[in-house]
């Protein structure tokens, strides 16, 4: 139970809650929200959504590079129900669309399509677990004509205080 004295809570905050959960154990993805009455709507905050997740949330996804170097990129999640949206993080700044994303219990897999700097574009199959307050799992891709997998990792991000 998550009890609060305020209601509606805010939804960052029911975040943030849920990873103290996760990280102390606790199995999250079974946590059911409450769906507020309109009259208690906190549209900044986002609470009223039928669905939060642990997944939700601003996390730093972690990948081998092609020379084996080590990067580390901003990645947003969103869940609804069981579907999940988001995007991920470019170094030079850009961003790149989750497309396809479910969430199933713990489990989770999306696709993301990047252009590659010698003309064409990339996509690759991503599929997780949650576990622990972590997620990680593989990106496959398809590299001339080779599937090629990566393991992946994310961290949740601090709260902004």
């Amino acid at each position: 139970w998550i009890l609060s004295r305020k209601v509606p809570v805010a939804k960052k905050r029911l975040q943030r809650l849920a990873r103290v959960a996760a990280n102390a154990g606790y199995d999250t993805t079974k946590l059911v929200f409450a769906v507020w009455p309109e009259t208690f709507a906190d549209a900044d905050a986002g609470v009223g959504q039928a669905h939060q997740s642990a997944f939700s949330g601003e996390w730093t996804f972690h990948i081998g590079g092609p020379n084996g170097e080590n990067i580390d990129l901003p990645m947003e999640l969103h869940v609804a129900g069981k579907t999940l949206t988001g995007r991920i993080g470019r170094p030079d700044g850009r961003w790149m669309a989750i497309e396809d994303g479910t969430v199933n219990g713990s489990a989770c897999s999306f696709t993301v399509v990047r252009d590659r700097p010698q003309g064409g574009t990339m996509k690759y199959v991503i599929t997780g677990t949650l576990a622990g307050g972590k997620l990680g799992g593989e990106a496959k891709t398809e590299l001339q004509g080779n599937e090629v997998t990566s393991e992946w990792d994310a961290d949740p991000q601090p709260e902004a205080r």
